[in-house]
C-alpha cells in the first residue's frame, strides 16, 4: 500500500524541498498537566502581591524577616531522547518518561548570615542525610 520509493528520493524531497531536518526534541512529560501550569501563571500576580503586603506588613509591625534562597537538583538517569524530523523554523517537542532512580538534593542559604540547610533525599526512602549548618 503506498508508492515505493528509494531513500535518497525521500530524503530530496524532505531536506532539500520541505527543509526539513532531524532535530532533538525539547522533552516534555507525558504527565504534565497544562491547565494547572496556566492557573499558575495567571494567578502569579496575585500571590506576588499578597506576598508583598505581608512582608511590609511584617516590617511595619518590628518584626524581624530573614531571607532565605533555597534550590533543588535532581540526580539520576535520564530517558535518552533521539532527533526528530521537522520543517524548517519549527521546534520539536517530544514526550519522555521520566522513569528511573532518582534523588533530591535541596538547599537553603541565608546571604546575610551565612545560615545552610541541606538535605539529600530519596523519593523511594525517607530522608537519609540532613547537613545543618550555622557557622
Amino acid at each position: 500500500m503506498g508508492i515505493p520509493l528509494s531513500y535518497a528520493t525521500i530524503h530530496r524531497i524532505v531536506r532539500y524541498e520541505l527543509q526539513a531536518k532531524l532535530k532533538v526534541p525539547r522533552p516534555k512529560s507525558y504527565k504534565q498537566e497544562t491547565e494547572i501550569i496556566e492557573r499558575f501563571v495567571q494567578q502569579r500576580p496575585e500571590w506576588l502581591k499578597f506576598l508583598k503586603e505581608w512582608i511590609n506588613s511584617e516590617y511595619e509591625k518590628g518584626q524581624k524577616i530573614c531571607f532565605w534562597c533555597q534550590d533543588e537538583t535532581r540526580l539520576g538517569w535520564k530517558t535518552i531522547t533521539g532527533r526528530k524530523l521537522t520543517l524548517k523554523g519549527v521546534k520539536p517537542v517530544g514526550e519522555v518518561q521520566w522513569k528511573f532512580d532518582y534523588y533530591y538534593i535541596y538547599g537553603l542559604v541565608e546571604p546575610r548570615s551565612g545560615r545552610a540547610f541541606f538535605e539529600e533525599l530519596d523519593i523511594s526512602q525517607k530522608p537519609n542525610k540532613m547537613v545543618v549548618s550555622t557557622d
